[in-house]
């Protein structure tokens, strides 16, 4: 029984060493049976899902295979959207073991079938790069902890034991070296005194908290010297640090000489290690003490506190970082200086063996204790990460970014020298105030100038690199796919027939229309016709190359027409313009994103709905009115204006006019709407608005005041005339209607659909900030429709960004 679960233990961590070795391209492949053939897959660590390519599709359809059919897209590493026309589960067979796997149908990939992290997990295996060059076929057992990084039970119980060796502060507290003292030289400068910042009470809470700690620790203590400098409370997650803002003392205090540690220097130096630890020490800075005649200069103070001095080197001080340096290099052994390395308070110790780890980590917690210094060991975190669309996305960006140039990389010295082509480091050089103002141009030139006097030193040969133009690889693979040459044999076979094409060294060449039979220019009337996978490429170098500017449709099939044709080639521009993510956020809609109207609200009363607005502002009047706050009844189109003083604004001298606000309502109520066709006012009271004594008389005398209707009862009245107004306002809207949506797009966005929102940020000069050159549009996210035409956005962390109308929002 033992040997029996044994053998699946071992069978679950088998190494995957059929790998097959191609000289000319270096990624691995495993020969598996699929469809009853033996079929070399890429195995693809970055892809989720399986896949089958062009040719194995095209085998797919000559079987007669069946398949689930479906319409979807999938992103490759190199950013570009792959079209998938179906799946199918089928048995996939390797080193004897079958399983079965989903296989996703992308006719636009190269290779013929990918294997992706689900064959993997499928049937439990791991690559041996060891065995890169190896096509034999016997698993071999490696050692799994080296490949996982995971220890196992021993190791990690040694690893245990071995940090309780180290002093830790929870269980000793505060360390304290002897082995060096901080001291504060600053001549014979007289004592320097300043007062204490003003803070909140909140904040005073935390200084006083604080104080009390280190109190306790013996950080601090009470003083009566005659210097004085403020303190500034600076707040970390999960705790706070009180810091000495000692500039003033700092610029009379002598510097210290002593060599920092230069952090790239340390990261060129790490080896190729297997085991990495990394150290803390708690509150370093607090286990070196000050000496006598430094403590006063520390000397500080605090609202509502007596004056303190620091008792241990303080944050703040210009020369803690040389001191700590310092007693870094007294407390590390000159041995260790290859396996262990510091920066400031910070080690880490690297090796390439787990017992080996263990005696440096034990040599280090050896000195620790000698030297009287503890480690913060209860520093560590344990949280559970959630992996989004967004971490994905940019884990995407970083894996690009990883995997392409510029990234630094450590030169290895024992290789040849004509190794693979990768930076290893940059020249830079600080501009002056005078060179700051030099254009983009007169820096380049500037930058040849300096660097090549100092390249002149050495021998190496100087290699020009053309800029990205619009031109393709005419070696590219893809003109050997089987689509072109299928293409490329209909032609051949009745070429007669193809007075325009012509085929020469494997490439066909169509004859622009366009100056088809001028003999002068016929030698130039011949364009390249590219295979339909190589399209994307020159599109992209045709459009959003950074020669191209992302030009519009136009100039963007002009620039592809001059070399190039493919069948489709105007739907192909029109798609990709129409799909480019910075022609979608940086170029203004070439259509009115105006929704249509949207339906009459229904009203049948007076006051049943009113519309409000402010009108303003306006310059201040004497009244102090900037402002006017008006009211309209939909129904009647009763309007009711009031002055307001709540807007903010500079004015010129107009005093007086809100003193006419009350002669314009009156104008406007007594006034005949288009809409209703009635007065406001004989809508709301069922008769004409008599405005002062002398109109009243001369209506009398003209019978004007004798209308028919007053023969009926008033309620009777009020009644006809709201029947009429509804069906007046009715037709009224469908005129406007009409007009208004002549122009409009309709629109329908849904509930988490990604769009692109109008950017209303404006300029500051303050900032430094411009609006033109800002992107004219954002990505959002649709939360919520409101009402007819707008809609509540967020951005796409999910933070709530504001309510749009629809005629500022597109796809």
């Amino acid at each position: 029984m033992k040997k029996y679960w044994r053998s699946l233990k071992q069978l679950k961590f088998k190494l995957l060493s059929s790998i097959i070795s191609n000289p000319t391209d270096i990624r691995p492949y495993a020969r598996v049976t699929v469809f009853d053939e033996q079929v070399d897959g890429l195995l693809d660590t970055g892809a989720s899902i399986s896949c089958v390519g062009n040719a194995l599709a095209e085998r797919i359809l000559q079987m007669n295979i069946p398949f689930k059919k479906m319409s979807s897209t999938v992103r490759t590493a190199d950013g570009k959207q792959q079209k998938i026309v179906g799946s199918l589960k089928t048995l996939i067979k390797f080193k004897g073991i079958e399983n079965s796997i989903e296989l996703f149908i992308i006719p636009s990939l190269s290779q013929s079938l990918y294997l992706g992290i689900d064959f993997w997990k499928s049937l439990n295996i791991l690559p041996d790069f060891s065995l890169f060059s190896i096509s034999d076929t016997e698993f071999k057992e490696k050692n799994q902890e080296a490949k996982f990084c995971k220890l196992d039970a021993a190791q990690k119980s040694s690893l245990q034991d071995v940090i309780k060796l180290f002093p830790s502060f929870a269980k000793e507290g505060l360390g304290k070296t002897k082995l060096i003292a901080h001291s504060i030289d600053v001549g014979n400068c007289r004592p320097i005194k300043q007062r204490h910042y003003p803070v909140s009470p909140v904040i005073e809470k935390m200084i006083y908290e604080e104080l009390d700690r280190m109190l306790n620790l013996g950080v601090i203590e009470e003083s009566l010297s005659p210097w004085s400098s403020p303190v500034v409370l600076v707040r970390k997650p999960g705790k706070n640090r009180l810091c000495l803002d000692s500039r003033k003392v700092n610029m009379v205090t002598v510097k210290d000489a002593y060599p920092l540690p230069f952090i790239d220097g340390i990261l060129s130096r790490l080896p190729k290690a297997k085991f990495i630890t990394g150290l803390d020490l708690k509150d370093a800075f607090w286990q070196i003490s000050l000496d006598a005649e430094s403590k006063e200069k520390t000397a500080f103070t605090v609202p509502g506190r007596p004056l303190y001095q620091f008792t241990i080197m303080a944050f703040g001080l210009c020369n803690a970082p040389q001191t700590m340096s310092s007693l870094m290099d007294k407390v590390i052994p000159n041995e260790l200086k290859t396996e262990v390395f510091v920066y400031l308070d910070d080690l880490l110790i690297v090796s390439n063996e787990f017992v080996h780890h263990l005696e440096v980590l034990k040599l280090i917690a050896k000195r620790f204790r000698e030297t009287g210094l503890t480690i913060n060991v209860e520093k560590r975190t344990k949280r559970k990460f959630l992996w989004t669309s967004e971490a994905q996305k940019a884990f995407d960006v970083l894996k690009t970014k990883l995997s392409t140039a510029p990234v630094l990389h450590s030169p290895d010295f024992s290789m040849n020298e004509e190794g693979d082509e990768l930076p290893i480091a940059f020249m830079s050089k600080k501009l002056n105030k005078a060179q700051r103002n030099y254009t983009v141009t007169e820096q380049e030139c500037l930058a040849a100038s300096d660097w090549s006097l100092k390249l002149q030193a050495f021998n190496f040969k100087i290699i020009h690199r053309k800029d990205h133009e619009i031109f393709v690889d005419l070696e590219s693979p893809y003109f050997e796919s089987n689509e072109y040459l299928n293409l490329i044999k209909e032609f051949q076979e009745n070429l007669s027939s193809f007075p325009d094409i012509k085929i020469t060294e494997g490439r066909i060449y169509r004859r622009s229309n366009s100056i088809h039979n001028d003999a002068l220019h016929d030698e130039f009337s011949w364009k390249l016709w590219l295979p339909r996978e190589m399209t994307n490429e020159a599109l992209w170098r045709a459009h959003a190359d950074c020669l191209a500017a992302h030009a519009g449709m136009n100039k963007t099939l002009e620039n592809l027409r001059k070399y190039y044709y493919w069948s489709g080639m105007v739907i192909s521009v029109r798609d990709f313009i129409n799909s480019c993510e910075a022609c979608k956020v940086n170029k203004h809609p070439n259509q009115i994103l105006r929704p249509p109207m949207g339906k009459m609200a229904d009203t049948d009363r007076f006051l049943e709905r009113l519309y409000v607005d402010f009108v303003g502002p306006y310059p201040r009047s004497r009244r102090g009115n900037i402002g006017i706050l008006v009211v309209l009844d939909q129904f009647s189109k009763f309007p009711f204006i009031k002055p307001v003083k709540r807007l903010n604004t500079e004015v010129a001298y107009q005093k007086n006019w809100d003193e006419e606000l009350s002669g314009i309502a009156c104008a406007l109520r007594s006034s005949i709407h288009s809409a209703t066709g009635k007065e406001p006012y004989y809508v709301v009271f069922g008769q004409h608005m008599v405005t002062n004594g002398k109109a009243y008389s001369l209506s009398r005398k003209l019978k004007l005041l004798d209308d028919h209707s007053l023969r009926l009862s008033r309620e009777d009245s009020v009644q006809l005339t709201s029947r009429l107004t509804k069906h007046r306002r009715a037709k009224q809207f469908n005129r406007n209607e009409k007009s208004y949506n002549l122009r409009s797009t309709v629109v329908n966005f849904v509930e988490g659909q990604e769009v692109n929102r109008r950017n209303f940020k404006q300029s500051s000069f303050v900032k430094c900030y411009n609006a033109k050159l800002e992107p004219v549009f954002v990505k959002a996210r649709i939360r919520k429709k409101i009402g007819n035409s707008c809609y509540e956005l967020e951005d796409l962390q999910g933070n709530v960004v504001g309510i749009y109308h629809a005629k500022d929002i597109k796809q």
